[in-house]
């Protein structure tokens, strides 16, 4: 007994310690292996870690009685110093296996409450954990959980900053969308990305908020027509759509090309202003206020109109050819 409980130390030291040392690890899984070669168990070969699976039901019974003898004495901040780094190892290697439990997850917000952890290493685990469960609801709500406190530290000036955490989170949720069929978590942590980012950082009335707006627009039209069963791709787009009209900065002739496209399909000018460009389409408004607030919300139906006959040209382009291959 004491033998084995050793190698499951040993095992939870060394996936803590590569974790650590690599900044650019990349993903986790669990290796078919059913037997025992005499040999560790845990595998790591360029920026790749895995765990050999006869080890996994024994080594996480002795993390789970681990962690629920010490659970009471963290949450009572009774936990004696020689214990934090153990219950900080016993809860990566627990939640990389199995991540479903939410126990563990608010165990190590307690470790960050008692500033036990620091916030550098929690996303980089979160990942990991993605990277094997990537509909793990928990592992995303944690990550919420750790961004939302990333962000309280990064100003609004900072413009690298924002960039490069929007960046590498919209890269995760496509990695993780593409494993993953209808992977409504990854499309709602998108979602809730871009919220967040909308209401600290890139507010309607910033060039910003509609830069980003059209590159999503763009990002999942593509996306769409490769993924044509995904109803959670629709959904996003539906998001962004509304984005569109809460815009409040206006930019005249937005989508050149979208607009070429319309015209040679509804005969309607490319270069006209967006009143003419809708009083083309849908005939002479009611309404005939020109305030600014007016203009902004004419600006906005414009630019969405834009993108839904844009889809629509698409979808009935794509239709076309599938019929033309089906006879």
């Amino acid at each position: 007994m004491d033998e084995d409980n050793s190698m499951y130390e040993k095992i939870s030291n060394d996936i803590k310690s590569i974790i650590s040392n690599d900044p650019d690890i990349k993903n986790f899984c669990v290796l078919p292996v059913n037997e025992n070669k005499n040999k560790s168990p845990v595998l790591y070969v360029e920026h790749n870690l895995a765990l050999e699976s006869w080890c996994v039901k024994y080594l996480y019974a002795y993390l789970y009685m681990q962690l629920f003898k010490l659970k009471d004495l963290l949450h009572k901040h009774r936990l004696p110093n020689q214990n934090e780094d153990d219950v900080d190892k016993y809860l990566i290697t627990a939640l990389l296996i199995h991540p479903g439990i939410s126990t563990f997850w608010n165990m190590r917000r307690e470790l960050i409450g008692n500033n036990i952890i620091d916030l550098g290493i929690e996303l980089k685990i979160t990942e990991l954990v993605l990277s094997n469960k990537t509909k793990s609801n928990e592992a995303f709500a944690y990550r919420k959980w750790i961004l939302n406190r990333h962000f309280k530290t990064i100003h609004k000036s900072n413009t690298s900053s924002i960039r490069q955490l929007l960046h590498h989170e919209l890269v995760l949720t496509e990695t993780t969308a593409q494993k993953s069929p209808n992977n409504y978590h990854a499309w709602n942590h998108r979602i809730w990305l871009l919220e967040s980012i909308f209401g600290k950082y890139y507010t309607p009335d910033m060039p910003e908020y509609l830069d980003l707006a059209l590159e999503q627009i763009d990002f999942i039209t593509k996306w769409i027509s490769i993924h044509v069963s995904e109803n959670a791709g629709f959904h996003y787009k539906q998001y962004l759509n509304n984005c569109f009209l809460r815009n409040r900065y206006i930019r005249n002739h937005l989508n050149t090309k979208s607009r070429v496209l319309i015209e040679t399909c509804f005969k309607v000018s490319a270069c006209c202003d967006d009143l003419t460009y809708l009083t083309t389409l849908f005939g002479e408004r009611r309404n005939k206020n020109n305030s600014l607030e007016s203009m902004v919300e004419i600006n906005n139906y414009a630019n969405l109109v834009v993108v839904l006959l844009t889809d629509l040209i698409y979808f009935v382009k794509n239709l076309n050819a599938s019929s033309y291959l089906n006879n």
